[in-house]
């Protein structure tokens, strides 16, 4: 679950619910960049167009934009199989209804490996590059922070790297409800 807009006033929150909205936000950015098993057979059937660029540098951008509360920037690289489920301005509105309150201190790379993984709303095993990062995320004015370790993964489609949601997080979609939302005031 994420915190709506309304939920979390910093200047009213005692530390403990203020430790628990970083806490909750750190899971959101964890669980909206694919926490799990997920690509998309697409990159299966044209492997020769390997994106050029780093998939480390790709991730990396996802989860600062997801950080930041930046959904319309990353949603053009969502894998298009999970775009078809989860629309540009549902997804977008989605997402704002649960802002991530902070900011993103810093990301480091953990590792980067290799994986054959299933793509949530796509059929077959696909080659994915799963980046594990290490965050923190901070609220200033609270004085707290927490610190997360978490997976993604990036999976060459038609030469470009996409991005991918997690299966529980894309069951959600597909089940037209927003993540941790009221789907009664969502229109989702």
């Amino acid at each position: 679950m994420l915190i709506t807009a309304g939920e979390h006033d910093p200047t009213t929150a005692s530390p403990s619910k203020q430790q628990w909205a970083l806490g909750v936000a750190a899971v959101a950015i964890a669980t909206a960049v694919g926490v799990g098993l997920a690509v998309w057979a697409g990159g299966r059937h044209d492997e020769a167009t390997q994106p050029v660029g780093d998939p480390v540098v790709f991730l990396r951008g996802i989860v600062t934009h997801i950080a930041d509360n930046d959904y319309d920037r990353i949603w053009p690289s969502l894998h298009p199989a999970q775009q078809r489920v989860a629309t540009r301005t549902v997804y977008v509105n989605c997402e704002a209804l649960t802002p991530i309150p902070g900011h993103l201190d810093w990301i480091r790379l953990v590792r980067s490996k290799d994986e054959q993984i299933n793509v949530p709303g796509d059929r077959g095993i696909v080659p994915s590059k799963a980046v594990t990062f290490r965050l923190k995320l901070s609220e200033p004015v609270l004085d707290e922070s927490v610190i997360v370790t978490q997976t993604v993964h990036a999976v060459a489609v038609d030469g470009r790297w996409r991005w991918i949601l997690s299966p529980k997080r894309f069951g959600i979609y597909r089940s037209r409800s927003c993540p941790g939302a009221d789907t009664s005031q969502t229109g989702a």
